[in-house]
């Protein structure tokens, strides 16, 4: 069950991360290839790091993307949303 959260938690703040890509790019473009840096990263540092459990995995996702989200919205790059 506690995955299955964490892994929500991740997706919403993804979907924020792209939908503000797409806002600020209006490119679907722009948007598949910010999606591809990050599948990209992840298995990049996949390489560096090996996690045998898959909770921790998402759960290592959700934080970052959570970091990300929280930039964001301290430099108020997150407004530009209620355009859509």
């Amino acid at each position: 069950m506690l995955n299955h959260l964490i892994l929500a938690i991740g997706s919403v703040c993804t979907f924020t991360y792209l939908a503000y890509v797409y806002v600020k790019s209006r490119s679907i473009f722009v948007t598949a290839l910010a999606h591809i840096v990050l599948n990209n990263a992840a298995a990049s540092f996949s390489y560096f790091v090996t996690v045998q459990n898959q909770m921790l995995t998402n759960l290592g996702l959700t934080l970052t993307m959570i970091v990300v989200i929280v930039i964001l919205y301290f430099r108020k790059e997150l407004t530009s949303l209620r355009k859509i």
